[in-house]
């Protein structure tokens, strides 16, 4: 049983957690998106920038991505809480990785269903809305629940610029109880049963596209 300060705790960090990953994951996924279809569709300079940005975000830690919407973006007359800061770093750390699936699963479509739908007269948006994104996005729900996991655990991370986050609670607890074990047992459950939540809404949203096909 967790005693009355530990269960305190939890709730407290818990609460900022999930509040981190509902408004990051949702956010992260239209970044992706965007960024994908953005690769694929701009003319070729303005897509060799976005390139360019993703390949940026992605070669450094997301810690130092982090550090740099906290700390170095003050140097631009840019200040953002360490909540604010948190979210941004997430949703664009993960949004870079979610584009790479999108734009692979739209580079990987059937051209016959794109030449259709461009027979028929699609326009570029409705052949992006209509065809582009249906074929594509299902074969990209795994990889992108699985980046939504990476998330969730890089979250752990907000607690080094101020925010108090379940880790943070759990130093807390730590520091006052000197007990490691039951703390960090805890935390282990919690975050396996995000991420099986997390795996689990990914299974019904691609049964659900399954069943629509």
């Amino acid at each position: 049983m967790l005693d009355s300060f530990l269960a305190q705790a939890l709730y407290r960090g818990l609460k900022t957690t999930l509040e981190l990953i509902t408004i990051s994951a949702p956010l992260a996924v239209v970044l992706g998106i965007s960024l994908g279809l953005m690769r694929v569709y701009l003319p070729r300079w303005p897509r060799l920038l976005v390139d360019g940005f993703v390949d940026f975000v992605r070669g450094i830690p997301y810690l130092l991505l982090l550090f740099i919407a906290t700390y170095g973006l003050t140097d631009i007359g840019i200040y953002l809480t360490p909540i604010q800061a948190a979210v941004a770093s997430l949703v664009i750390n993960s949004g870079c990785y979610m584009s790479e699936y999108i734009k692979n699963s739209v580079l990987n479509l059937n051209s016959l269903d794109v030449l259709a739908a461009r027979s028929l007269g699609f326009t570029r948006r409705q052949e992006i809305i209509y065809v582009v994104l249906p074929k594509s996005i299902p074969s990209s729900i795994q990889p992108i629940i699985s980046e939504t996991v990476y998330l969730a655990q890089n979250s752990t991370l907000a607690s080094l610029v101020g925010v108090y986050e379940v880790y943070s609670s759990m130093k807390t607890y730590i520091s006052y109880s000197f007990e490691t074990l039951q703390p960090f047992l805890a935390l282990t459950g919690i975050f396996v049963f995000i991420s099986l939540g997390l795996r689990t809404v990914g299974q019904m949203i691609e049964k659900q596209y399954k069943t629509k096909r």
